[in-house]
């Protein structure tokens, strides 16, 4: 529950010290969706949506989950979920704070029987996200991770049963002439003076969290993406140092689009983003025809 005094509509941005709900209960409530998709990998078929994008009982059960555990931990707080009916979701963004679910991002990876899909939350202060806890479940309990923003507005990962690990952006010499690039399975290299990209591949989100854990030094997105795609991520790089920029105009993304919609854009540490966008990378990156459920979905 939000505190007794706590005014959702003055000005100020709030921090992690704003909320006396405990982190632990929010990531129960994550880890439980995510191991309910788990358990049912295998054994559930899709349907395509409206906009061609898949869906499975997986989703909708791991969207049930979270929705009702954040109604009862913080019944104050809306919840928009990819899954959610849209008028529910429309009612939910007129709240300036408001959580944001992806109750099983990767759906596709999911169903041809991979891992690294996931279950990720985020919650949103106006249109910017101030917590994210992003969980990527494992038939191997030990290869389970869980990426996240702490109380102390830190970011961390924990892998299994160890300890939580702190996490910090890569931040490469401007001299570097190969950086790593956490991109989608389709995704190829793209053409920079100067700079080679080494890919590797990563899924939605999670590009977000690899780089918020220095395991590469950027996240790439060419394509349009969704509020719960990224958001989460969004946060939790942002606790580990980096952001996630527009290509096109090179400002922090933000999330106050009716459509849900997040345009192209590159995470990592700022510097090293605004370094390979005054290299053209945006330039390049248009190159490639944006895809995805947005392009369908809103005509682009």
């Amino acid at each position: 529950m939000i505190k007794k005094f706590f005014n959702l509509f003055s000005k100020k941005k709030k921090s992690v010290a704003d909320f006396d709900f405990a982190f632990a209960d929010v990531m129960a409530i994550v880890k439980t969706a995510g191991d309910k998709t788990q358990e049912l990998q295998g054994h559930v078929v899709a349907i395509d949506k409206e906009d061609g994008s898949p869906v499975s009982i997986a989703d909708r059960k791991s969207s049930r989950i979270v929705i009702e555990g954040l109604r009862k931990l913080t019944p104050d707080i809306p919840v928009i979920s990819e899954e959610a009916p849209k008028e529910d979701n429309a009612k939910a963004a007129k709240s300036r704070l408001h959580w944001v679910v992806d109750p099983l991002d990767g759906t596709r990876t999911y169903l041809d029987g991979h891992e690294g899909y996931g279950c990720h939350l985020a919650l949103i202060d106006g249109d910017t996200p101030v917590l994210g806890f992003a969980y990527f479940p494992s038939a191997d309990p030990e290869k389970q991770e869980f990426y996240y923003t702490g109380e102390d507005g830190k970011a961390y990962l924990k892998t299994g049963s160890g300890d939580p690990v702190e996490l910090h952006v890569s931040k490469p010499s401007a001299k570097e002439t190969t950086l790593t690039a956490a991109t989608g399975w389709k995704d190829k290299t793209l053409p920079l003076d100067g700079t080679e990209l080494e890919l590797k591949r990563a899924v939605g989100g999670g590009r977000l969290c690899v780089a918020a854990a220095g395991k590469t030094d950027i996240a790439v997105f060419n394509g349009w993406f969704s509020h719960w795609d990224l958001a989460a991520a969004h946060a939790i790089i942002k606790a580990a140092g980096g952001d996630l920029l527009n290509m096109e105009t090179g400002k922090p993304i933000t999330y106050g689009d009716k459509n849900y919609a997040v345009p192209p854009s590159l995470g990592g540490h700022p510097e090293t983003v605004k370094r390979l966008l005054d290299k053209g990378f945006h330039e390049a990156a248009r190159s490639k025809p944006y895809g995805g459920a947005y392009k369908k979905r809103h005509n682009k």
